[in-house]
């Protein structure tokens, strides 16, 4: 990777940090530059069009991270259950530590942005329906229906989303770990696990 090409990664990374924790609006073209240790000419070398050309790259990136990091987790067990459950578990921790939360980086970004910006929504959306889509092939190789696998996708995405935000709300990992406690109840009923 060139210098160029490392600069324009490191202020991809660090201003989708500042975005999801900060928000779009609350995060200024100055704060990135600073974060960054970079320049102005540097920012705009790489995003001419702003900050918006900017969260657009963040979104993308972020992105492509989720989804390898969901396909590495998903690839460590066959059990859907377990793997989902442990994970909003993990994350109901890093709530409580006041730490970054993995797995799903975009959803506040999606709420401030999707109504103001159709390119900016046209990626979040398709950062969500790439995780479904994983999550649902997981669940057809257990033994569900196409059309019960991708209801459940959407139906935990939504879980997940409403958990973190209830999560960082109440500053308690609680609301994902009543999530992931009702899991198996929601999957095994329309799967192959826990018929055996």
């Amino acid at each position: 990777m060139s210098v160029g090409q490392e600069t324009k990664q490191h202020i991809i990374q660090t201003a989708g940090h500042l975005f999801r924790w900060y928000g779009f609006e609350a995060v200024s073209i100055a704060t990135i530059i600073k974060e960054c240790n970079t320049t102005k000419g540097a920012l705009y070398h790489h995003f001419p069009n702003g900050k918006e050309e900017l969260l657009l790259a963040a979104i993308q990136y972020t992105g492509k991270i989720m989804l390898q990091d969901t396909r590495n987790l998903l690839s460590e067990s066959a059990d859907p259950i377990k793997i989902l459950s442990s994970h909003l578990n993990h994350i109901a921790s890093q709530v409580e530590l006041n730490r970054e939360i993995d797995g799903v980086p975009i959803g506040n970004i999606a709420g401030e942005m999707a109504i103001k910006n159709n390119e900016i929504r046209l990626a979040c959306d398709q950062v969500f329906k790439s995780w479904q889509q994983l999550i649902k092939d997981k669940f057809i190789d257990c033994g569900m229906q196409e059309e019960d696998a991708s209801n459940l996708a959407i139906t935990l995405n939504a879980l997940f989303e409403g958990g973190i935000l209830l999560s960082i709300t109440s500053a308690s990992g609680d609301p994902l770990r009543a999530i992931a406690k009702q899991i198996p109840y929601l999957v095994a009923p329309k799967s192959n696990l826990l018929r055996e």
